[in-house]
């Protein structure tokens, strides 16, 4: 409960992760939309077995940009960003506000389908893989890895997931590869 608690106070973790710009969702919503196809495959990844404290998936793609884009447009959704810019004045982001607090407070259960969560990418800084291995989530969380892997981010992802047993809120990580580069032996497949 010491841990529920102190989500309270716990403020999002701006140097293992970059979060999406909400103030783009439309435009990256607009974007997927024509671009690519929606990606239920990974929101219901996402939101599949929300008591297991850890998952990692990849998706192999040609175009990594745009597999972030799509994967970003489920992060936006996840995070709350659309519920937010769906709010009709100050009120309205006010209750939103309260209720994901009161989410974050709440001791009992596992995290809920309708939770916000946060989301965000991991930047290719040293700093960040520094920050992520000593990450805590404050609720659920889905993190998105672009970068090409290294032994390092393996070790990295290898001591969080060691950790993440003792996580009050899942995380799940979203590898994405090029093709040709090696698929992580661990990691759940997400197709296109």
């Amino acid at each position: 409960m010491g841990t529920r608690l102190r989500a309270l106070g716990a403020r999002f973790d701006g140097t293992a992760l970059r979060p999406f710009d909400s103030a783009d969702s439309t435009a990256i919503t607009a974007i997927t939309a024509i671009t690519a196809p929606a990606w239920p495959a990974l929101r219901d990844w996402c939101l599949k077995d929300l008591a297991s404290p850890w998952q990692v998936a990849f998706h192999g793609a040609p175009d990594v940009d745009m597999a972030a884009q799509r994967a970003a447009a489920v992060a936006l959704v996840l995070d709350g960003s659309d519920r937010l810019s769906a709010c009709q004045g100050a009120l309205d982001r006010i209750w939103l506000r309260l209720t994901v607090k009161l989410q974050d407070a709440r001791f009992w259960g596992a995290a809920q389908a309708g939770d916000v969560w946060d989301s965000g990418f991991v930047p290719d800084l040293q700093s960040a893989w520094q920050a992520l291995a000593r990450f805590e989530p404050r609720r659920p969380t889905f993190i998105v890895v672009k970068s090409s892997p290294s032994p390092e981010r393996a070790d990295v992802l290898s001591a969080l997931q060691k950790r993440s047993t003792g996580f009050a809120k899942p995380v799940r990580v979203l590898l994405l590869i090029k093709p040709g580069e090696p698929a992580p032996p661990v990691a759940a497949h997400i197709p296109a």
